[in-house]
């Protein structure tokens, strides 16, 4: 199904201070999930604007990271706006504006040499073809019983930390150091 922009749909844009650019992120009016941009998603989006810069940008670029229920891709696009390469997951019915958020971002992380795709993922103990990612993202995805099914998925990659980036600690590092 192809989104329109007579679909009743309408486009935010989000600032990326580092690259001096702004997402620019097409939304729908009328929606349950996978509609618009949630809070949840800007602020975990400057948080790894914030942390890559900390970094001196080392933390982000050339990194593989998966994106859990992406919805409209606004912490994907900006981690892959930042360099990483970045697999953006979410249930069917959400592709159709997750891929035209992708298509129409795309020239912002050329520069930066990162990616984005978006594939199809069901939560569940199958992940499919997915590699074992070096970050995972998952931005207010706990609200429905089936999100707990996210345990699963960090379990089978082996990730033993809790929402990956969502209580991230940064490290303590000594004046002059870097990640």
């Amino acid at each position: 199904m192809a989104i329109s922009f007579s679909d009743d749909v309408f486009m935010r844009e989000i600032q990326i201070d580092s690259c001096k650019n702004s997402l620019k992120i097409v939304q729908k009016l009328v929606g349950d999930v996978s509609c618009v941009v949630w809070d949840a998603a800007i602020v975990l989006a400057n948080f790894l604007e914030v942390e890559n810069e900390r970094c001196g940008k080392k933390w982000i670029p050339a990194k593989k990271i998966l994106e859990l229920g992406a919805g409209l891709g606004c912490v994907g696009l900006f981690a892959a706006c930042l360099g990483g390469e970045v697999i953006m997951t979410d249930l069917p019915e959400v592709m159709p504006l997750l891929q035209m958020n992708i298509d129409g971002n795309k020239a912002l992380w050329t520069e930066q040499r990162g990616g984005a795709i978006a594939k199809v993922l069901k939560w569940g103990p199958m992940v499919g073809d997915l590699d074992i990612p070096s970050i995972l993202l998952v931005a207010d995805c706990v609200y429905y019983d089936q999100a707990k099914e996210i345990m699963v998925i960090m379990d089978i990659f082996g990730l033993k930390i809790m929402m990956a980036l969502m209580f991230y600690v940064a490290p303590n590092l000594k004046k002059g150091e870097s990640c």
